[in-house]
């Protein structure tokens, strides 16, 4: 998210095993999405279907804070 919006990361992750990993800066996403689009595309798409269920799960936990 933070390569999208600028934020600061809000995970951490720990590995089982010696593992090298690759942190992409929002310059090297947009480098990218113009090289290869339909990356761009299936990220933005995967992020708003996540923030999707999300938003359909919110009314229900509301009702179920206000009852309990």
């Amino acid at each position: 998210m933070s390569v999208l919006d600028g934020g600061t990361r809000s995970a951490t992750a720990r590995a089982a095993k010696p593992t090298e990993i690759l942190v992409p800066t929002a310059a090297d996403f947009e480098a990218i999405c113009g090289e290869h689009p339909r990356v761009g595309i299936d990220v933005v798409r995967a992020i708003a279907t996540a923030i999707s269920q999300l938003l359909r799960q919110t009314p229900g936990a509301l009702v179920d804070h206000m009852q309990g």
